[in-house]
């Protein structure tokens, strides 16, 4: 199975979709406090919960494989490593380790919804016209 095979079974507006969401730990919290405090930023500045990265993927189902959902998030750890350094106001260097799936598991955790449980504006039956 590769990835575009799956990718194209992600259907956003029929709700074929599964969602990821990236959920630092304390550890992550507590090893960049100095740097924050070096750089004259403060904790609640740089860390929003509302602000956790949550990445649309295919729906589990669409992976026949045992295990490749698994080998899918392991591949995108990296670069949900990366976005969130930048997001947390850190550099490679400040961070001071490898940019690996297994860093990604000591400071992140990762969390899945189905797409049931998340809803667009258009299911709550608004009327388009309503006046914001």
């Amino acid at each position: 199975m590769k990835l575009g095979d799956v990718v194209a079974r992600l259907d956003v507006p029929n709700r074929r979709f599964s969602t990821v969401l990236v959920k630092p730990k304390s550890s992550l919290l507590a090893m960049a406090a100095p740097i924050w405090e070096r750089k004259g930023l403060g904790v609640y500045r740089n860390y929003c919960p509302e602000d956790d990265i949550v990445a649309i993927v295919p729906p589990v189902e669409c992976f026949s494989k045992t295990g490749s959902f698994q080998r899918l998030l392991e591949a995108m750890k990296p670069a949900f490593l990366k976005s969130e350094l930048i997001r947390f106001n850190m550099t490679a260097e400040e961070f001071g380790r490898p940019l690996t799936a297994q860093t990604f598991d000591e400071f992140f955790d990762l969390e899945r919804r189905t797409s049931t449980a998340v809803m667009l504006m258009e299911d709550f039956g608004l009327p388009s016209d309503l006046e914001l």
